[in-house]
């Protein structure tokens, strides 16, 4: 593996040798740049990583903290301190109740379907664009987090008329967070945490989160791989934290592909590639897995 320095935002990116003089996207900006051929410009060593943070220390008891455990203590008497004869009936209860959970917790974990989650078969949705459908099948046994943020944006019609704004041919096509005149869409809901480490590549067909230099950044906007990319670093960036896949296209490449290939222009001080001719988004919806 090799390293060089990102010209725009002086990160470390990851390479190899294989990339030299070709253009890559850089995992912490998001701006394409192009991997040095001087091997004066390349290290073969990774940068040192970040000291962790001494985690603050929460045994901090106030006077009145202590004054409120020790009224709870007298308030909350033990099966020991219990005159009145009911110790047995109370932990019969007790294990009654806890008897009941656990076959509540069995019965919601099994799934005749074969889901790992317990929730039935993987959630599909299919997007319609301007240049026709595409359906996936997004994994939420193994990124629930992420695909529960994406099917609430789904829900709320967030991403209808919204575009594909960004278009590499040899790398991903990424939308969801402007519409037409590259007006930015507010996202609707918190930043979620990065679940990149869930063992999923960010292969050809896949389907991730777009996010900004920080790991737990990404929110509505997403992107298709159109090429196998976990070499230019998008698994495990420099940093240590990758882009997390959440699901794949099971249907409709032949779409991805003729997005891949429209026509794109850079707009100074803005955006680049972005295609010259809107992609748009129409809608976005769940279906039934076997639809």
């Amino acid at each position: 593996m090799l390293y060089f320095e990102c010209p725009s935002c002086k990160a470390n990116c990851e390479t190899t040798a294989a990339f030299a003089g070709k253009a890559v996207f850089c995992p912490h900006c998001g701006k394409s740049v192009t991997v040095p051929t001087d091997p004066a410009a390349v290290t073969t060593t990774p940068p040192a990583p970040k000291p962790k943070p001494v985690p603050a220390s929460t045994g901090i008891t106030t006077p009145e903290v202590a004054a409120a455990q020790a009224r709870q203590n007298t308030a909350t008497p033990s099966i020991a301190q219990d005159p009145s004869g009911n110790q047995i009936r109370n932990v019969v209860l007790v294990l009654v109740g806890v008897a009941v959970l656990v076959g509540v917790g069995i019965w919601l974990a099994s799934d005749p379907n074969g889901s790992k989650t317990g929730g039935g078969p993987n959630p599909v949705v299919v997007m319609e664009t301007s240049m026709g459908t595409i359906k996936v099948e997004l994994y939420q046994d193994k990124s629930p987090i992420t695909t529960e943020n994406f099917l609430k944006y789904v829900d709320t019609k967030h991403y209808d008329g919204t575009i594909f704004h960004r278009v590499i041919s040899d790398f991903m096509i990424q939308g969801g967070g402007f519409e037409p005149g590259l007006r930015e869409k507010r996202s609707k809901f918190p930043q979620i945490k990065n679940e990149a480490g869930n063992g999923l590549s960010n292969e050809r067909g896949t389907i991730a989160m777009a996010r900004t230099n920080d790991p737990d950044s990404a929110t509505d906007q997403f992107f298709i791989n159109v090429a196998n990319n976990a070499a230019r670093g998008l698994d495990r960036s420099a940093k240590g934290a990758g882009y997390a896949v959440f699901g794949k296209v099971i249907d409709g490449m032949d779409v991805v592909d003729k997005i891949r290939a429209v026509e794109v222009r850079d707009i100074p001080n803005s955006h680049e590639n972005v295609p010259v001719k809107d992609v748009v988004i129409k809608s976005v919806r769940r279906v039934q897995p076997t639809d």
